[in-house]
């Protein structure tokens, strides 16, 4: 799910959907069989990140395939990096896009899949399955080290409300005033 300025945004195993409270509405990719493999969502602004085990698709009405290094760079988690960017993770690590596409820096740091990232106000937050991270961003790079107050366990989720950060584990959930 992702809400955008109008809509909600929905990536389902058929495909992408919005919601405007009033009708649906879907939005196929060419290659359905592409539509099947979303795995998360990013609004911002008019555009539409659409991350899948294919790598990420920005759709602004068109559907168009973001040039990632490396080939098949699979997206199964996305942030907004709360200044002019986003990251992308998965399987092979982070990456920060630039919103115009035209910058891609990989984050240095990480061990393990990605599965939850979180930034704000230059602070970055990264879930693996090896545990938490922690580090800075900014438009030209990005580093985290490992968070040792929450030890090695499994993150499955990140959010941030005020000054708290929540983390979701697989023994439970945690709380940290930042």
């Amino acid at each position: 799910l992702a809400r955008g300025t109008d809509r909600l945004w929905i990536g389902t195993s058929q495909g992408l959907f919005s919601y405007d409270l009033v009708s649906w509405t879907t939005y196929p990719h060419p290659n359905q069989e592409l539509s099947m493999n979303i795995k998360t969502l990013l609004a911002a602004g008019q555009n539409m990140y659409v991350g899948t085990t294919e790598g990420l698709f920005l759709f602004n009405g068109q559907w168009s395939k973001v040039s990632l290094p490396g080939g098949n760079w699979p997206v199964t988690v996305l942030a907004d990096d709360g200044a002019d960017g986003l990251f992308c993770g998965g399987p092979k690590g982070l990456l920060r896009v630039s919103t115009n596409l035209t910058h891609i820096t990989f984050v240095s740091g990480i061990e393990g899949e990605v599965s939850a990232v979180t930034a704000r106000d230059g602070k970055l937050y990264v879930g693996t399955e090896q545990g938490l991270y922690v580090g800075r961003a900014n438009a030209k790079r990005a580093t985290v080290s490992f968070a040792q107050w929450l030890g090695e366990v499994p993150v499955t989720a990140l959010a941030q409300n005020g000054t708290h950060l929540w983390v979701g584990t697989t023994s439970g959930l945690a709380q940290r005033q930042l």
